[in-house]
């Protein structure tokens, strides 16, 4: 079963960090990206997976910098929040042709194929393969979903349901009612992990 991903920018940053793929992004930079992905969701995305990495990558001098991604249901989106704006694409999983991912030194390359254009995305070379794993499984779920619209649906409903209760106790964090010890372990309870 994937896993449940809010569409909270806290929830998308506790996904992150569980799954280590932050390396490269501070905090507050991290979160002012995600913020972007999360005002740009549609009411009927599911995430299914998110994380950093260098944008547009070709080597370590040439690339346009850390961008928070979102696979969702429907598309890819990538954000960044810069000094003076901001950069956000989204590419349809329809148009999206292949992915692939190649290692380097000290970095992982996952490349997305879409219609007319490539996108290459760095990160360290664990964090790479834990993205193309995922990359795949949420093309294969959204590939599924848009297949049986009666399933996606009960899913939508399921996940929204998780998102619900792990926002309730994000609400209880935030007003300092609970330890940041006892967050993690609610969510870990709700998403079964």
């Amino acid at each position: 079963m994937a896993e449940s991903i809010t569409k909270t920018v806290a929830g998308m940053w506790l996904y992150c960090q569980s799954h280590g793929l932050t390396e490269g992004i501070n905090q507050k930079k991290g979160l002012q990206h995600l913020a972007l992905i999360e005002n740009n969701l549609t009411s009927d995305e599911e995430v299914l997976t998110c994380f950093f990495g260098l944008h547009n990558y070709v080597k370590m001098s040439e690339h346009d910098g850390n961008y928070a991604y979102a696979v969702t249901s429907k598309r890819i989106l990538a954000a960044s929040s810069r000094m003076f704006g901001e950069d956000f694409k989204n590419y349809s999983l329809e148009n999206v042709n292949s992915i692939s991912l190649s290692s380097r030194m000290l970095l992982g390359v996952v490349t997305v194929e879409t219609l007319g254009s490539s996108i290459n995305i760095a990160l360290n070379n664990d964090g790479a393969k834990l993205v193309n794993e995922k990359m795949h499984e949420a093309l294969a779920t959204a590939k599924k979903s848009n297949e049986t619209p009666s399933v996606a649906s009960a899913k939508a409903d399921e996940t929204v349901d998780i998102a619900a209760e792990i926002k309730k106790f994000e609400n209880l964090l935030y007003a300092r009612v609970i330890t940041q010890e006892e967050f993690d372990e609610k969510r870990k309870q709700i998403l079964g992990l």
